[in-house]
C-alpha cells in the first residue's frame, strides 16, 4: 500500500466529481499534524496534498451524497461541541467548482447518523438518525426529501410502520435505487422496499432468521453492504450483498459475523410485484469482520476491508476507548460470478488498523483510497506479523492506497485515448453521454490482439460508519467495436432509475483489467446549484 497524511481523519469522505481530490470530515481532534483546528478539508490524490478549509458548524456523523450536479450534499451532524456551532440540523453543499462548503437552509429535525440518498429525479432522501447523539434519544419517525428545486425548503414524509418497529434507531439505513425507481432501505435486520416519494411500501424482505439468526447490521452492530453492478448481461437485475456485522448482545470480546448474505430483488413488470428466489444466502467469508467497508471494483467484484474481528462500532463510556479489539488487517476480494462457497480470498494486509470512523473509496484509477479511524489506541490485538500504531495515539491521519491484483497487469489495461468532442459540455467541462444514445471515443492497448471486453459507468463514493450512499456501477452495451481504429461505440443507460442522472467514472475492461476512468455525466433536469453556492448563501447556525 501507498501512504500519505492527511490533516483531517477521514470520518468522511467523498470523491468530489471530476477531481482527484476527495473531500474529508471530523470531529474536532486537538491532534492535527499542522497545528490546525479544522475540521473540514481535501486530499489531492495526485499531488498527494492535503489543503485545509474553514468551516464553523458540527458535521461530524453527518450524511452526504452527490449531488445530480456533482456536488457533496451534507446533511445533520452534532452537537455545537468544541467551538464549532450545532450542526444537527444543517444541510450544506460542499462546492466542486470552488472546494468550500456552505450551510444553505436547516431541516425540520435534527439527525445524527442519518443517510442521504440521491434519487433519478436529483431529489435527495434523508433517511434515519437520531434527535441527539447516543443510543436511546429517540429516532425520527419522519424522513425529509431535499429538492434542488426549492434547496431552502425540504418535504416530510413518515416512515412506514415496519421500519419504525422492526429498528432501533435507524441509524445510518443502506439505501439503494433500484432500477424501478423504488428504494431498497435495510436497516439492523429489518427490510424493504418502497417509493420515496409517495411512502408506498411496495414489499418486505425476507428475513435471514433461517441462515444467520441473531445477526444485526445496524450500528453499533456494523456491517457493510453494497449493490452488485447493474448490467445488459444479468438484466439490470439488482442484488444486495452485506458483509459481517455483529450479535445480538455482543460485547468488546464477541467474534463479529463473518458471514456474506446475499439477495436476488426480481421484478415482474406485468404484475407489478417483487420478489426474492428463495431468499438470503449465506456463505462464509474467511474472517469476522464489524465495521468493514465494502467497494465495487470496476470489474464487478467487491473489496472488503477494515474493521475488526471483535467487538462493536462505538466509543467506550470514558476516554473513547474503543468498544472494538483484534484489527482485522485482511482485505477480502469476492467474487459474484464464482460458484457460491468458493467467492472470497484474502489479499495481502496492511499493518495499520482502521477501527471505528474509518472509510474508503474508489479512485479515479480503480484504486481504493483507504483512510480514518480515531479510535485508534488502547484495544489489544494478537495479530501475527504485528501493527503499525498511530503515532497520534486515538486519531489516524495517514492515508493508504490498496490495489487489488487486477490493477497491477498494466500491460492488459484499456486506456482511454480521447472522447467524442460533440458531447463536450464546456459549462461542467465534462463530457455528457446520452441515454439510450451512441457515445464514441478512442482506445488504446500495449498488445495488439487484446480489445475491450465491457465498459461501465462507476459513480463517486460517499461513506462514512460503513455505508457508501453512494456507490452504483452500471454496465454499457457496446455498439462497435473496431480493432483496427481503436473505435468504441457504447450505448448510454437504458433509464435514468438505472443510472441517476449525474457524475461517473467511466471505465473500459479488458476481462477483469481495467485503466484510467474518464469523468462523464449524465444528463437530468435538477436545477444546478452553482449559482446558489456563494458565501452569502451560508445562513445562521
Amino acid at each position: 500500500m501507498k501512504k500519505a497524511v492527511g490533516n483531517i481523519v477521514a470520518i468522511h469522505m467523498s470523491l468530489i466529481p471530476g477531481t482527484d481530490k476527495f473531500f474529508f470530515m471530523e470531529r474536532p481532534s486537538g491532534r492535527h499534524p499542522d497545528r490546525s483546528n479544522n475540521i473540514i478539508g481535501y486530499y489531492n490524490y495526485i499531488t498527494n496534498r492535503f489543503t485545509n478549509v474553514n468551516y464553523t458548524d458540527s458535521v461530524f456523523c453527518a450524511g452526504h451524497t452527490v449531488t445530480q450536479d456533482g456536488h457533496v450534499l451534507v446533511v445533520g451532524g452534532h452537537i455545537a461541541k468544541t467551538g464549532y456551532a450545532d450542526g444537527l440540523k444543517g444541510v450544506r453543499i460542499f462546492s466542486r467548482k470552488t472546494l468550500t462548503l456552505h450551510r444553505i437552509t436547516n431541516m425540520t429535525f435534527p439527525r445524527w447518523y442519518p443517510t442521504a440518498t440521491l434519487l433519478p429525479s436529483g431529489k435527495v432522501t434523508i433517511m434515519g438518525g437520531t434527535v441527539l447523539p447516543g443510543a436511546g434519544s429517540a429516532k425520527n419517525p419522519i424522513y425529509e426529501i431535499w429538492d434542488p428545486s426549492s434547496p431552502t425548503q425540504l418535504l416530510l414524509r413518515r416512515q412506514s410502520k415496519g421500519m419504525l418497529t422492526q429498528t432501533k434507531d435507524i441509524y445510518y439505513p443502506n439505501t439503494y435505487v433500484l432500477p424501478t425507481g423504488d428504494l431498497f432501505i435495510l436497516c439492523a435486520a429489518y427490510g424493504e422496499i418502497m417509493e420515496p416519494i409517495n411512502t408506498t411500501v411496495r414489499a418486505t424482505l425476507p428475513s435471514w432468521s433461517d441462515v444467520a439468526p441473531n445477526l444485526y447490521m445496524e450500528y453499533p452492530h456494523t456491517g457493510t453492504s453494497v449493490m452488485l453492478p447493474l448490467t445488459p448481461d444479468n438484466g439490470y437485475t439488482a442484488e444486495v450483498v452485506l458483509f459481517g456485522g455483529q450479535y445480538g448482545g455482543a460485547w468488546v470480546n464477541t467474534t463479529a459475523s463473518r458471514l456474506a448474505l446475499r439477495i436476488k430483488v426480481d421484478y415482474n413488470q406485468t404484475s407489478g410485484q417483487y420478489s426474492f428466489g428463495d431468499g438470503w444466502s449465506a456463505e462464509k467469508m474467511p474472517l469476522p469482520r464489524v465495521m468493514g467497508d465494502a467497494v465495487v471494483l470496476p470489474n464487478g467484484k467487491v473489496v472488503v476491508l477494515n474493521g475488526a474481528v471483535k467487538g462493536l462500532a462505538g466509543d467506550g463510556a470514558a476516554g473513547g476507548v474503543p468498544k472494538a479489539n483484534e484489527p482485522n488487517l485482511w482485505p477480502v476480494l469476492y467474487d459474484p460470478s464464482a460458484p457460491s462457497g468458493n467467492r472470497t480470498q484474502l489479499m495481502t494486509r496492511s499493518r495499520i488498523p482502521r477501527l471505528y470512523h474509518s472509510t474508503a473509496v474508489l479512485t479515479t484509477d480503480g484504486s481504493i483510497l483507504v483512510a480514518g479511524c480515531d479510535r485508534c489506541d488502547k484495544y489489544w490485538w494478537t495479530t501475527p506479523g504485528g501493527i503499525s500504531k498511530s503515532p497520534t495515539s486515538f486519531p489516524e491521519y495517514r492515508i493508504e492506497v490498496f490495489r487489488p491484483p487486477s490493477w497491477f497487469n498494466v500491460t492488459a489495461k484499456p486506456q482511454i485515448e480521447s472522447l467524442d468532442p460533440e458531447t463536450w459540455d464546456p459549462e461542467d467541462k465534462v463530457n455528457v453521454m446520452q441515454y439510450g444514445e451512441q457515445f464514441a471515443l478512442t482506445y488504446s492497448m500495449f498488445y495488439a490482439t487484446h480489445s475491450v471486453t465491457a465498459a461501465v459507468l462507476v459513480s463517486p463514493g460517499s461513506t462514512t460508519h460503513s455505508t457508501n450512499m453512494n456507490q452504483r456501477v452500471v454496465g454499457l452495451e457496446i455498439l462497435v467495436q473496431d480493432m483496427d481504429s481503436r473505435r468504441l461505440v457504447l450505448k448510454g443507460p437504458p433509464t435514468i432509475n438505472i443510472a441517476p442522472p449525474g457524475w461517473y467514472m467511466l471505465f473500459l475492461l479488458n476481462g477483469d483489467v481495467y485503466g484510467q476512468s474518464a469523468w462523464v455525466r449524465l444528463p437530468g433536469d435538477a436545477p444546478r446549484m452553482d449559482s446558489f453556492l456563494t458565501p452569502a448563501t451560508n445562513i445562521d447556525v
